[in-house]
């Protein structure tokens, strides 16, 4: 009799155990939805890491721009449901504190937990990486084509890899 109570007790036990841990199995994040609204907003460029690579991916240049200091531009992001509006912020010949708008370009966008995909087609890259930590936005491009100057100076410069970082203004 000891023997049945004992074995009855271990199985209810195991049961227990084993409900328990199934239960907590279940991920919570399923019930979590993707909130694209953590980027919504205005982001200034804050910093730039520019990594060139020759034809076989031997970095050739990697280097960081602080653009707080001795900058002659700057982009400025505003995301919204739909769109992503760039402003290029050139410095005035002037006076070098002093910035106005020198281009601005919309483009229609979706977005994923870790994509910005962009519907226009004249935007060259369809697909944008970025993360949001905080105040900062990270957006990552990679296989650019390195232009003339960076060709010029890295022989066998082929493509770059572009992160820049930026700080929410609003």
């Amino acid at each position: 009799m000891k023997k049945n109570k004992l074995f009855a007790f271990l199985c209810c036990f195991a049961a227990l155990v084993c409900t328990s841990f199934l239960a907590s199995c279940g991920d919570d994040d399923d019930d979590k939805k993707f909130d694209p609204s953590a980027i919504y907003g205005s982001w200034e460029l804050y910093g730039r890491r520019e990594i060139i690579y020759d034809k076989d991916g031997k970095v050739l240049s990697d280097e960081t721009y602080d653009f707080k200091e001795h900058i002659e531009y700057y982009w400025a992001y505003t995301f919204s449901e739909t769109t992503w509006r760039m402003d290029l912020y050139k410095c005035a010949i002037d006076d070098l504190k002093k910035f106005t708008i020198d281009e601005t370009k919309t483009y229609n966008v979706t977005y994923t937990e870790n994509s910005i995909i962009c519907k226009d087609k004249d935007y060259a890259e369809n697909t944008i990486n970025y993360s949001i930590n905080g105040d900062f936005l990270t957006i990552t491009v990679s296989n650019v084509d390195v232009d003339e100057d960076d060709k010029e100076t890295f022989k066998g410069a082929v493509k770059e890899k572009l992160i820049d970082t930026y700080k929410k203004v609003n």
